[in-house]
């Protein structure tokens, strides 16, 4: 099932704010993301391009950058 099928489903059953619908969510999302990342590094190995796989985490640390910007710009934003 695609996320936003579950999302509608979560929406319609009035839980997706609920411990048990956020926690369906995740484990949706995971079963999105893990595999990609499996099959990234998966195909990285694979077609001898090693030395790429150093951009891989790169990746990860500039959202969780973009991801701190946007929760500063929150901040001082109620204030």
């Amino acid at each position: 099932m695609t996320i936003g099928m579950m999302l509608v489903a979560l929406k319609d059953k009035k839980i997706e704010y609920t411990k048990y619908g956020q926690t369906i969510l995740l484990i949706a999302i995971l079963g999105v993301v893990v595999p990609l990342i499996e099959i990234t590094f998966y195909m990285t190995f694979k077609g001898a391009r090693g030395a790429i796989l150093w951009l891989f985490p790169l990746v990860f640390i500039v959202a969780l950058l973009l991801l701190n910007v946007k929760k500063i710009h929150q901040f001082f934003e109620k204030n």
